[in-house]
């Protein structure tokens, strides 16, 4: 009786990986998000100025996704 693997180790680890990076990413906004008032001080802005900050940070993402996922498919297989 053969078993039939709906998916393969390395394909379950890369999706770990990859959850865990939105976990690491929502946690890093979170921090900020809580800590506003005082970075605004501490870079002599506002909150707005914070908050694209905070949103800079998500649209970088995005794009270095575009970049590294071309890269990875290139030098990965």
């Amino acid at each position: 009786m053969s078993q039939n693997k709906a998916f393969s180790t390395p394909f379950i680890l890369a999706v770990l990986c990859i959850y865990f990076s939105y976990f690491l990413h929502g946690i890093s906004v979170i921090t900020l998000a809580q800590n506003m008032t005082s970075l605004a001080e501490k870079f002599s802005t506002d909150n707005a100025g914070i908050a694209y900050l905070i949103s800079g940070i998500g649209l970088g993402r995005l794009i270095s996704i575009l970049f590294f996922g071309v890269i990875s498919d290139k030098f990965g297989r």
